[in-house]
């Protein structure tokens, strides 16, 4: 038997016998620091307490391409971004994000 067509009949046949608010499902919105549901300084100072300080604040890395493009930090930033474990080391950037700016910039 195949594993989705069974798993599918599973579902159809526990779907009715399940509570109706458990079956329903709520959108998933991420958040960003510009959105009204951000939190709060005071809530991530509350977090970060909670979890014994060790919260790391997250810092936009391709920042300094924005404010200036030609100067010497874009330069270094730009060469940093081909190092792998550049990468693994800034939490505000992916390895997926990389490739992309790189193409973009240039082209």
């Amino acid at each position: 038997m195949n594993r989705r067509v069974f798993l599918k009949a599973i579902g159809a046949a526990l779907l009715p016998i399940l509570p109706r608010h458990l079956w329903a499902r709520t959108p998933f919105h991420r958040r960003r620091p510009s959105d009204a549901a951000w939190p709060s300084p005071a809530a991530w100072r509350q977090l970060n307490d909670a979890v014994g300080g060790n919260l790391l604040p997250v810092n936009f890395p391709l920042s300094s391409l924005k404010t200036d493009p030609q100067g010497a930090a874009a330069q270094r930033l730009l060469e940093d971004l081909k190092n792998p474990y550049y990468l693994g080391d800034q939490p505000g950037l992916t390895q997926t994000l990389v490739p992309c700016l790189i193409n973009a910039l240039a082209g």
